[in-house]
């Protein structure tokens, strides 16, 4: 996926990514950037530190949505309310206009 770095302005191919809509210290992005330079697992958020060129595909957003709903479910992680209320929000925002 192409995205533009907010930071330096540099356009890069997304390879992978952590799901987290907030700053945690598990979050990472791989990316080749446009010298082709690969860099893994860099300690960044791709929806705080990169703006999607591309729309993320709508398997991504599933796979989020789920891996969210899992975590609540066995009690894996705690989220504050405005983390769930925010989350929500993106994730059908998202998923409406996959579908759409």
């Amino acid at each position: 996926m192409k995205a533009r770095n907010r930071n330096t302005g540099e356009i890069v191919d997304v390879i992978n990514f952590s799901n987290d809509t907030f700053r945690l210290d598990s979050n990472f992005v791989s990316y080749i950037d446009s010298k082709g330079i690969k860099h893994e697992s860099e300690r960044l958020n791709y929806f705080w530190d990169f703006e999607p060129l591309q729309e993320i595909p709508i398997e991504t957003k599933l796979n989020f949505a789920s891996e969210i709903l899992t975590e609540l479910i066995r009690g894996e992680k705690e989220y504050t309310t405005s983390e769930l209320i925010d989350t929500t929000l993106k994730l059908t925002k998202g998923i409406l206009e996959g579908i759409s």
